[in-house]
């Protein structure tokens, strides 16, 4: 079962153009108004009006972060910029509504260029940014599913449907990366394998991604099993996470914590993904959440050097100077929209949330 109209599906890097640039994409500026701006006149439309009906007041405002009329037109953004993703646009609404431009669309709300001086909190510039990337890149699915197909061996989930990705519907986005790339803090995912669709960390079901020589990318903090069924001795402190990697049964130490290893001796960051199965006051409600970088200061042996076991345990902590984690609060992710559509979908798609 395809979850989504392939002819709709686009994800990734346009080909030939830089998947996170601020410039307006070649399709979008090929485009001709089509006769003036849609106002209001569909559902969709009216969305998108009220993201930018909310731009402006809150640049008429002129207030400072702690203004509660400033607070008020922040909130009303965030009502439409978080339903946006679930409307169905096309690339003709986008560009009449002038949405993709620099000087008056969504760029106003992540790009200090033109914010004119208007305090957006972080959470809501990379809510706008994610969008903004979204819709850059030709993707106007709205199915959160997008790109899966139920049926074929990959990933078991908890209804006990076979999921993979349709890799002839998706564009593949690499996620051998150190850093950010196109990733928000506090993007959230429905399932794992949503993040391999999308660039954030490179297996399906595995916590741990790396490329020996380059160490580890992004890792996963779930709250699993280990080989003996007993729970990895994982301490997840928010800004500081004690994570284990994977235990031998060999002597021998693991593919996964080999590249743990190396971030520790380079230096490199590591993109830090929570699951809701962590089931702590840091995870998500649901599915799994980017919470940033974090780099690896010390580990320790927690058997005994000739044990068969092999199993370290690493000390991260997060990359001082980046938005807070969005656990709580205003920009808590996932949305209120994001579960709403979570339980939507899910149902009409067979895919388990």
């Amino acid at each position: 079962m395809n979850s989504g109209n392939s002819s709709r599906r686009t994800s990734g890097n346009v080909k030939g153009e830089d998947e996170d640039s601020t410039e307006p994409p070649n399709w979008y500026q090929a485009l001709k108004p089509s006769g003036g701006r849609i106002r209001g006149t569909t559902f969709e439309s009216g969305i998108i009006a009220g993201v930018k009906d909310a731009i402006n007041k809150a640049k008429a405002h002129r207030g400072s972060a702690n203004d509660a009329g400033l607070r008020i037109h922040f909130e009303t953004l965030s009502h439409y910029l978080h339903k946006a993703p679930f409307i169905q646009v096309t690339g003709q609404l986008l560009r009449d509504n002038r949405v993709l431009h620099k000087q008056d669309g969504l760029q106003q709300i992540f790009d200090p260029e033109y914010m004119a001086g208007v305090p957006y909190p972080e959470w809501l510039q990379a809510d706008a940014k994610e969008l903004y990337n979204k819709w850059r890149n030709r993707n106007f699915e709205t199915n959160m599913f997008w790109g899966l197909e139920a049926g074929r061996a990959a990933t078991r989930h908890a209804e006990g449907r076979a999921t993979t990705i349709d890799w002839n519907a998706v564009n593949r986005v690499s996620c051998d990366h150190h850093g950010n790339e196109s990733i928000v803090n506090g993007q959230w995912w429905p399932l794992q394998l949503c993040l391999l669709r999308d660039g954030a960390h490179g297996q399906s079901q595995q916590g741990i991604h790396g490329k020996k020589g380059h160490g580890a990318f992004s890792c996963v903090i779930a709250g699993g099993l280990a080989p003996d069924n007993q729970p990895y001795p994982n301490i997840d402190e928010g800004d500081t996470v004690y994570y284990c990697g994977t235990d031998s049964n060999d002597g021998l130490v693991t593919e996964g914590t080999s590249r743990l290893i190396e971030n520790k001796e380079s230096g490199k960051p590591i993109r830090l993904i929570r699951s809701h199965n962590l089931k702590n006051e840091y995870a998500p409600e649901k599915g799994f959440r980017y919470d940033g970088l974090y780099t690896i200061v010390d580990f320790e042996m927690l058997d005994p050097p000739n044990s068969k076991r092999q199993r370290h345990r690493f000390k991260m902590v997060r990359v001082p100077g980046q938005p807070p984690m969005r656990g709580t609060g205003d920009g808590k992710r996932p949305t209120k929209e994001e579960l709403e559509q979570l339980e939507l979908h899910r149902n009409f798609s067979g895919f388990a949330g």
